[in-house]
């Protein structure tokens, strides 16, 4: 997925990024080097993904 690679590329620190989907899963496995890059991830695009997740998440809410 786009978010994953996008991560992978302009993330400091992060080690591994895989999003695996299901019928009814979504399965995201990610590994950061530390705490730090952790919360840069968590800081960055993603809060908006978070807020407004896209439509194709709502089937697995």
């Amino acid at each position: 997925m786009a978010h994953g690679a996008r991560c992978l590329k302009d993330e400091p620190g992060t080690l591994r990024f895989e999003v695996m989907i299901s019928r009814a899963k979504l399965l995201v496995y990610e590994v950061y080097q530390d705490d730090a890059a952790f919360d840069n991830h968590r800081n960055g695009p993603l809060r908006n993904f978070v807020k407004r997740p896209p439509q194709w998440a709502s089937r697995f809410s």
